[in-house]
């Protein structure tokens, strides 16, 4: 039977099923769940005590793969230029740029910003672009980025589709790690072949560079069985954080009106794919926190200047250390995300 919406089950005292509370153990023991399992819990009420135990063995886990540990990102944005990948959900899309006006970072502010992450104790700093900044200059301000940052700081590289021979010129450049995702209904809701996107996710893995992915855009009006299949398969791949990213309105583009999923319901496939990514995937939404700079397809303006930048690492910081979380000086060199 397909998956398609979630089972209301009737009303259950404070115990959980025991079936349930099994999947969970299976997970938190660093078993693989099957897709018939994972479609179980899927399928349950998120307003259930067995999704808030989703919820808790989500936690244990994220603990167990990291040692405790949290870290904090920051993305610098690049430029805001129309784009022909034409994303449905993003402010730079050609077919609907919701931007007053074209905007882009001048060198001497990309490393401003990257300078005042690393100083504040950021773990990696991301280098957003839309898809018509060009390769070759990307290559130079990455190495520019490089030696702002400093040895220790991670450098991750967010822009679009490229071959085996361009990965290879990222790391040359400096570059430790990569964000790249096959979209739900990529080739529908964006004008990018999903093949394209497989294509570069390999040409990242075969040149030694780090991958971080994720399964976006989640909203409520996905099929149920393609969301949890995309589930199965991003949560199997080898990266260093992932996770579901829910769609974000912003206005004047063509997804600016899909439903979204209620926060109980995010939370319940948020701590699936933590419970399907055991400790195989050190890092997520539960240990992790992002700062921005610069443009952001999710807006249609400029983030703060980086006078900002302290006070927003240190707002993030003791957030995650409010909860528990442990955040080292720097990334542990077992994570990885550093070569």
């Amino acid at each position: 039977m397909g998956i398609r919406t979630p089972v209301v089950g009737s009303a259950v005292g404070p115990a959980v099923d025991s079936e349930v509370a099994e999947l969970v153990d299976k997970a938190v023991s660093d078993v693989r769940l099957s897709r018939d399992e994972a479609a179980r819990l899927f399928a349950l009420d998120e307003h259930s005590p067995e999704a808030f135990h989703l919820h808790w063995g989500a936690h244990r886990i994220a603990w167990q793969a990291s040692g405790g540990q949290a870290l904090i990102y920051a993305q610098v944005g690049i430029d805001a230029r129309p784009c022909p990948g034409n994303c449905g959900y993003c402010s730079f899309a050609a077919a609907s740029y919701a931007w007053e006006r074209e905007a882009e970072l001048p060198l001497e502010d990309i490393l401003g910003y990257c300078r005042a992450f690393s100083e504040n104790g950021v773990h990696l700093v991301s280098l957003m672009t839309t898809s018509v900044y060009g390769f070759e200059r990307f290559l130079e301000t990455a190495s520019a980025a490089r030696a702002a940052l400093g040895p220790e700081v991670a450098l991750m590289a967010n822009i679009g589709d490229f071959d085996a021979r361009q990965a290879e010129a990222l790391r040359e450049a400096g570059v430790d790690v990569v964000y790249h995702a096959v979209r739900l209904g990529e080739g529908s809701i964006t004008a990018i072949p999903e093949e394209r996107r497989r294509e570069t996710i390999t040409a990242v893995l075969d040149a030694g560079l780090v991958l971080m992915s994720g399964v976006e855009p989640v909203h409520a009006e996905l099929d149920g069985d393609m969301l949890l299949d995309r589930m199965m398969e991003v949560s199997s791949w080898p990266q260093v954080c992932s996770g579901l990213s829910r769609l974000r309105h912003v206005p004047g583009t063509p997804m600016d009106g899909t439903r979204l999923l209620t926060a109980p319901r995010y939370r319940q496939l948020g701590s699936l794919f933590r419970l399907l990514a055991g400790s195989r995937i050190p890092f997520g939404s539960e240990n992790t926190c992002w700062c921005n700079g610069g443009t952001n397809p999710r807006d249609r303006q400029m983030f703060p200047g980086n006078e900002q930048i302290a006070h927003d690492v240190t707002r993030q910081r003791q957030a995650l250390e409010e909860n528990g979380w442990q955040v080292p000086d720097r990334i542990p060199r077992q994570f990885g995300y550093r070569r």
